[in-house]
């Protein structure tokens, strides 16, 4: 997908009267095919004078990356745990992950801390 912006004239001379303007416009290219990327943006500035390039992924390009980052994060994880459960000389399959400290800092929520909503009743 192309898209254009409306032109934008810009003032060549600052300090003297105008005498002459330069004339700029946005252009938007939008591609899924980030393997020619490199070749259609050298074709367009070989005919364009394409100047402040930028590139940045669509959200579900992003979407997807994040994705596939989370399941290697996950899976390096389970590997770790797998390692250290070998390293104390027990069973992968009995390693129990119980707490996760998302902030750092070692403080955990306390039941009295939680949001009512947070809080599962137990079974009596």
């Amino acid at each position: 997908m192309v898209q254009t912006d409306p032109y934008l004239p810009v003032n060549t001379n600052k300090l003297r009267q105008p005498n002459g303007w330069q004339v700029g416009q946005y252009l938007d290219a939008n591609t899924t095919n980030l393997a020619n990327l490199p070749k259609t943006a050298a074709s367009a500035q070989s005919v364009l004078g394409l100047n402040g390039l930028n590139f940045s992924l669509s959200d579900a390009a992003s979407k997807k990356l994040d994705d596939q980052r989370i399941a290697a994060t996950y899976r390096n994880l389970t590997e770790l745990i797998g390692s250290i459960a070998r390293a104390m000389g027990r069973n992968e399959a009995d390693a129990v992950l119980d707490a996760v400290d998302f902030e750092g800092s070692g403080n955990y929520a306390s039941k009295a801390a939680m949001p009512k909503t947070m809080m599962l009743r137990q079974p009596q």
